[in-house]
């Protein structure tokens, strides 16, 4: 990174690895605040490289779950802090990801134009799933071996670990599709 400053790589590695260690840290009981925090965390997360935006899937899955529990147990009001927090995450990503909004209007003409990158309508009849994979052309598991090992320790995870596996192991799904 030393010799190619512009390659995001190791910033987005250290974004995407505070936010998943703040949101596991806080994860059973997340105070307003904590929830701010975490939306700025994320917000910087996708400010360094918006495709890690695929980890937002974790708080997603978190609050969904959360609220699932609480209609099951018709516990009402147990939703509301829980959609507080979640509207000030909300707020606080969108605060974090206004500078990179800005410089993508002035810089590229349009707030949500992302330079070279075309987003292609998905096909779900046609998934790319192998060739993200396995491609000889960059493919993730040819080009990094290491996350095939990775991906197999998700499910080989100990017992106190499994909830956090089962949440990656829907990010990393999500992020193939």
């Amino acid at each position: 990174m030393y010799f190619n400053p512009a390659w995001s790589h190791a910033h987005s590695a250290f974004g995407v690895a505070l936010f998943i260690w703040y949101w596991e840290r806080t994860r059973d009981s997340r105070t307003l605040f904590q929830w701010i925090l975490l939306g700025l965390i994320a917000g910087l997360m996708v400010d360094v490289y918006f495709v890690n935006g695929v980890f937002l899937v974790l708080p997603l899955v978190e609050s969904l779950l959360a609220y699932w529990n609480s209609l099951k147990a018709k516990d009402y009001f147990a939703a509301g802090p829980l959609f507080a927090g979640n509207i000030c995450f909300l707020l606080a990503v969108i605060l974090a990801f206004i500078p990179t909004l800005i410089t993508r209007s002035i810089i590229f003409g349009g707030f949500l134009r992302f330079g070279s990158y075309t987003v292609l309508p998905w096909d779900w009849t046609a998934p790319n799933w192998r060739s993200v994979l396995f491609s000889s052309e960059h493919g993730l598991f040819s080009w990094t071996p290491i996350l095939a090992l990775a991906i197999v320790g998700l499910f080989l995870a100990p017992r106190a670990a499994r909830t956090l596996a089962l949440f990656l192991a829907l990010t990393a799904a999500g992020s193939i599709m």
